[in-house]
């Protein structure tokens, strides 16, 4: 209740003052010649049409603009999309690439398995040639033997 008086008084205040303020300072008129009333008219019209083009730059401003934004939002979108198959082909390639080394190194076993396994070939191969040459010596050596056996029964047998 107290706040409500106060409030009251404090309109009633503000509201003497400005009686008593428009008392003590009375409006002014001045008196203007008719050509600066023509003039003011003449630059209040150019400041009409100035306005008037002013909007129409603001209206085709803004035109632009929502144009723009929506090209923008469209180029927002196609990056994103460019982004994702970006990252599913990065994706992808790294899956590939992970495959690619792994045949790799399965092929890079096989390698180095058929190499032991043509390296024991030709070891293998070796052996094989020297133990066939020494039973080519030994036949050989076995057919000297008998033909000289031969040769000395025959020598005997005939008398020579």
């Amino acid at each position: 209740m107290k706040e409500r008086k106060a409030c009251i008084l404090i309109f009633l205040f503000f509201l003497l003052c400005s009686c008593l303020l428009a008392k003590l300072y009375p409006e002014q008129y001045y008196m203007i010649p008719e050509s600066e009333v023509q003039g003011l008219q003449l630059v209040s019209t150019g400041l009409q049409q100035n306005k008037q083009i002013l909007l129409s730059r603001v209206t085709t401003l803004r035109t632009t603009v929502n144009r723009l934004e929506s090209d923008s939002m469209k180029l927002n979108e196609l990056l994103e999309t460019e982004r994702t198959s970006v990252q599913s082909l990065m994706r992808s390639f790294d899956q590939y690439e992970a495959d690619q080394y792994r045949i790799i190194s399965e092929y890079e076993t096989q390698i180095t398995i058929l190499k032991d396994e043509i390296s024991k070939g030709k070891v293998d191969l070796v052996n094989t040639q020297k133990t066939r040459n020494t039973f080519v010596m030994l036949f050989l050596l076995v057919l000297i033997v008998n033909g000289a056996f031969l040769l000395i029964k025959f020598r005997k047998v005939l008398g020579i």
